[in-house]
């Protein structure tokens, strides 16, 4: 991998004033570039918290039937910013985000609020969102 002068990546012949890519800026520019895990239903998002134990059967399958919020999520939300004056806050987001959606996509900014509220790192959410996909 080259880069040229203007600090533009690519794949080929070296030009004149090209130079080869470090090995840090290869790695900063692969995971820019890596392909977002593709967005998951309610049912896998709630199997996959299920299968791995944060939540129950019962929450699972009340999440699944209604939308109802699992106690470990609803901690996560409750330590969230919120106000009284009834606009929108990231805590009342966050729960129109969890109750709502019919399928969650791994880009969507509260995946990363949640996933580091669970202390999941960039790159375990998007192996889980790769697992829970084949749920």
């Amino acid at each position: 991998m080259w880069t040229d002068g203007l600090g533009f990546f690519y794949e080929g012949d070296m030009r004149p004033g090209d130079r080869a890519a470090t090995p840090e800026e290869i790695a900063a520019w692969q995971a820019a570039n890596a392909p977002t895990p593709a967005p998951i239903s309610d049912r896998q998002f709630a199997r996959g918290l299920w299968g791995e134990g944060i939540i129950t059967f019962e929450e699972c399958e009340a999440f699944c039937a209604t939308g109802a919020i699992p106690a470990a999520m609803q901690a996560l939300i409750d330590q969230l910013p919120d106000d009284a004056t009834g606009a929108p806050t990231p805590r009342k987001e966050a729960r129109i985000f969890v109750r709502g959606a019919k399928e969650y996509r791994r880009d969507h900014p509260l995946v990363a609020t949640l996933g580091a509220a669970f202390g999941w790192s960039p790159e375990q959410i998007d192996a889980r969102w790769t697992a829970w996909a084949a749920l």
